[in-house]
């Protein structure tokens, strides 16, 4: 992400996942408000969306937004060690 933020200044918009799951009005607020959009009430009800969904996500979609996901990269973190060294060691928090 470091080299987009300097390749593109401002245009970036980083998202987190913890923090959309904790205020999804907010974050989606600010993601719309990014990308020049107004805000519509209807993006916090995607779920209720009848439109066709062709992706292998299709059954999340019709989800409201959901913690299940939070912090369930840990149940990996042994497999994962290496990688989060690495990034430890070049000073990049994740």
């Amino acid at each position: 992400m470091a080299f987009w933020r300097e390749a593109l200044p401002g245009r970036i918009l980083e998202l987190r996942y913890e923090d959309l799951v904790a205020d999804q009005e907010g974050e989606t607020r600010r993601l719309l408000a990014h990308c020049g959009l107004e805000w519509s009430d209807a993006c916090l009800d995607f779920h209720q969306n009848a439109a066709p969904v062709s992706t292998p996500s299709a059954a999340q979609v019709r989800r409201p937004m959901y913690k299940d996901s939070v912090a369930r990269w840990k149940l990996h973190r042994d497999a994962l060690a290496p990688v989060i060294r690495f990034f430890e060691e070049a000073g990049i928090v994740i």
